[in-house]
This record gives structure tokens, sequence and C-alpha cells, in this order.
């Protein structure tokens, strides 16, 4: 997403995980039909017309392939 298409948002139980600028981010989960993140970020609340929403931008990650878990 975003003008440069390359700005993650996952959205999981009403929160946000926000990457910006994450085109390497955006090769790796291109690796994988499914996915295990794990993810070091700071929480913020946004604020758009009237709306509140729980981010949190991620500062750090780790991706795994998901189908290999159980």
């Amino acid at each position: 997403m975003g003008k440069s298409a390359d700005t993650v948002k996952i959205v999981k139980f009403g929160i946000a995980y926000m990457k910006f600028h994450a085109k390497e981010m955006l090769e790796e989960l291109a690796k994988y039909n499914e996915v295990k993140l794990e993810v070091v970020g700071r929480a913020n609340l946004n604020e758009w017309m009237g709306h509140y929403t729980s981010q949190i931008f991620i500062s750090n990650y780790q991706i795994e392939d998901g189908s290999l878990g159980f």
C-alpha cells in the first residue's frame, strides 16, 4: 500500500501492524503462502475522522514459513 507500494499493513484482532519503506519485508513475505511473523514495535493510537485504531509501528521483525508450524 502507499504511493510507492512499499508499506505493509497487517490487521489482526483489530490492531494494525505497520511498516513503512518495507520493500525487503515485502520480498520476504512474497516467498511464502503462510507466514509466522514476530514483530517488535512501538504502539500508537491513530485517529481519523473520529475513528480510533490501535497500531503497532514495526521496528524489527522475523518471518518464518507458517506452513511448517503446528
